[in-house]
Order: C-alpha cells, then sequence, then structure tokens
C-alpha cells in the first residue's frame, strides 16, 4: 500500500474532471487526477470524434454559460497548439408557432446572440442536406459548432500533466472519507491518496461514489443511450465544412445530430431516450427501441443519407431530475466538490466548468452566477 498527498484529488478524467485538473495545475495547485480507466475511453460520455457547441438553448441560463464558455474554448485550443473546436453554424427545426421556437429566440435575444429565422423553403435551399415540412421553421445560429471530443480529453490531460498535475488511470476509488478538514480517498488495491479537497466527477459511477458520503443527497439517474452513425449517399456534401449541427424539436424527445468530422457518417442520436443503468459497471444493454427510431427519423428528414448505419456506439447520460447540472460543495463538507447531472449537454461548457470547479474546490467564490446548480434545490421542501 501507498499513500500520496494532493492539494486536490479530482475523481473522474472525462472532459469535466480533465478540465478542472487542467485549471488548477494551470493556477499552480498540485493536482491528482484520477481515473479507473485511461481516458478517453467508452464506458463514459465524453469519447467519440464530435459532441455540438452552441448559443441556441430555449434557456437564457444555458446562453449565458456559453458566452463564458466560448472565449475559453479559443484559449486552451491556443494553449493545446491544435483547434479542440470548428464553428459550423447551428440549425434548430422547431414547429411554427411553439413555445420552444418562442423560448430560444426570448433567450437568444436576452443576451445580443444574432440569429435568423427560416421557413421550410428557405431552409431546404439554403441547407439541402434537410428536408424541412411546412410546419416547421429552423432557427440558423452561425456560431454554433462542434468540439472534438477525444482530442479535447487528451488535450486537457496533456496540459494538465504539463502544468505539474499527475495523472492516475486504472485506479478505482471505493471510499471517500472526510480526514479533518481534508479528504482520503481509498482505492480497489489498497492505495490511499490524500488532499485538501476534492472534486467528484465520476460520471455514471458519481452516485455510487456518493452512497457513504451523502446517501439519497441526489436523486441521480444514469442513462445509457445509442446513437448511430449514416453514411451519406449522393453528392451533398455533409461534412463540417458544409453542414451545421442540427437538433430538431418537432418529436416529443428531440432529435440531434453532427455533420461528418472524423467517422464516416452523420451522427444522429435520441436526446433522453435510453436504457436506465442501476449499475454502472454493466458495460453495454442493446436497446431494441432506438436503432428503429433513428432510422426512421433520417428517411424522414436526412434524404441524403443511408438508413442503414454504418456504426452504432453508446453514450451515458447522468441525469437530475430537472434535468440541470450539479456543481456544488457537499453540505457540511466544503472541501468536497460534486459536478455531475450533464444530462446529454454538458460537454460544450466543459472549459467553463473546470474553472468553477477549480474555484470551489480553492476556497473562491465562481465569478458566474451557480446558484441554479446548487445541491439545495433538492434539499429544501
Amino acid at each position: 500500500m501507498k499513500t500520496e498527498h494532493y492539494e486536490t484529488i479530482v475523481i473522474g478524467s472525462g472532459v469535466i474532471g480533465a478540465a478542472a485538473a487542467a485549471t488548477l495545475a494551470q493556477r499552480g495547485r498540485r493536482v491528482g487526477l484520477l481515473d479507473q480507466f485511461a481516458p478517453p475511453h467508452i464506458r463514459g460520455s465524453s469519447h467519440g470524434d464530435g459532441r455540438i457547441i452552441r448559443y441556441a438553448y430555449p434557456d437564457a441560463l444555458y446562453v449565458d454559460l456559453a458566452r463564458h464558455a466560448y472565449p475559453l474554448w479559443q484559449a486552451w485550443s491556443e494553449r493545446a497548439g491544435e483547434p479542440l473546436y470548428e464553428i459550423t453554424g447551428g440549425w434548430d427545426c422547431v414547429p411554427v408557432g411553439s413555445s420552444v421556437m418562442a423560448d430560444i429566440e426570448r433567450a437568444l435575444t436576452t443576451y445580443a446572440i444574432p440569429y435568423e429565422r427560416l421557413n421550410s423553403a428557405e431552409s431546404n435551399r439554403r441547407f439541402p442536406q434537410f428536408h424541412v415540412d411546412d410546419d416547421l421553421a429552423v432557427i440558423y445560429q452561425p456560431d454554433g459548432g462542434v468540439a472534438f471530443a477525444d482530442k479535447t480529453v487528451r488535450a486537457f490531460r496533456r496540459l494538465a500533466q504539463r502544468d505539474g498535475a499527475t495523472l492516475i488511470d486504472n485506479l478505482r476509488v471505493v471510499s471517500i472519507e472526510p480526514d479533518g478538514v481534508g479528504v482520503r480517498v481509498a482505492s480497489a488495491t489498497g492505495d490511499v491518496i490524500s488532499a485538501e479537497t476534492a472534486i467528484i466527477a465520476g460520471g455514471s459511477w458519481t452516485g455510487h461514489l456518493l452512497v457513504h458520503l451523502a446517501p439519497g443527497l441526489l436523486p441521480l439517474v444514469s442513462l445509457q443511450v445509442q446513437v448511430a452513425h449514416f453514411p451519406v449517399q449522393g453528392n451533398v456534401d455533409h461534412t463540417k465544412n458544409a453542414m451545421p449541427y442540427f437538433i430538431d424539436y418537432s418529436t416529443p424527445l428531440p432529435h440531434y445530430g453532427l455533420p461528418q468530422i472524423d467517422v464516416p457518417g452523420i451522427k444522429v442520436g435520441w436526446h433522453m431516450h435510453g436504457v436506465v443503468l442501476d449499475d454502472p459497471d454493466i458495460e453495454t444493454i442493446v436497446d431494441d427501441t432506438t436503432l428503429p427510431d433513428l432510422q426512421a427519423y433520417v428517411r424522414r428528414r436526412l434524404p441524403h443519407v443511408s438508413p442503414e448505419p454504418s456504426k452504432i456506439i453508446t453514450c451515458r447520460y447522468m441525469m437530475t431530475p430537472d434535468e440541470h447540472f450539479v456543481l456544488d460543495t457537499l453540505p457540511g463538507l466544503p472541501q468536497i466538490t460534486v459536478a455531475t447531472g450533464f444530462s446529454g449537454h454538458g460537454f460544450k461548457f466543459a472549459p467553463v466548468i473546470g474553472a468553477i470547479l477549480a474555484d470551489l474546490a480553492s476556497g473562491l467564490r465562481p465569478e458566474i452566477d451557480i446558484s441554479e446548480f446548487g445541491i439545495g434545490r433538492f434539499t429544501t421542501t
């Protein structure tokens, strides 16, 4: 058994934990970044060739957060010496006159974010990759884009290590215990790591990591979702150079997708639809209902894409009941910060969330108002 000590331990090295560790290390803090696997890996929520980044949200809270995230994406790209994202434009399909249409436009207008509203004919002419029916409209936001998922995780980890952080992979945490004003973390191999503060960013394993610290405190649900890549057929350009990301609110659960990045084909997913994972150690559960729905969506909306997938992959959602994040210290344990509940839309905010978590773990008050992300919303009656 060995014992190590750091100023801050970050448990979980997906994009959120890695961003937090990189920010702390950049600020000169002695950091240990732990993961039970070797990220990026397919067991979490941060893998793949791309994720959506956007301003276009029905909730102004996230438009404001995006305003803080975008400059940090550029800053981290410069530090990494490579682009971690690319602007493609964003295409949101909404029923004409719907509340979601009004909410997106109101949220963008609140922060003076430019956008265009296109009717179906205008969208079909301008974006031949999609077919839009007459009862639908499109909100086009030119600053939307794609973040390069695996590349971003690797970059944050590399930069954290370059600035002095210790990366400890393939180490499974079995207990987290307050130790006076600090924290002691024990691993499955018997190693003990202590620190002044800890950040828990364990993805699907977060509930298990909290079970002894704060049993029943957070009503978290872990989902496994399936997404698929569908090959392009024909000569319409579907690469990130010509096609925007897309989110389609014309169905009860939105569909979304990315232009072709590295993996051949268009990535298409069905937001919030998946299989509940009571045990996060289960690697894969096949959901027989997802693929037929995605194929039907492709036939309806993407006329130049084959409905026969070239690749099917899984991803994890960690959800709170209100679908908002948790960014807070544990009640009575200010040395332990929790980052969870990113519900399939947290990746785009990783640079700013990393800064928020670094502040919390350092005893600082974040410059951004995070009161909406507090644990107290689940504990008050």
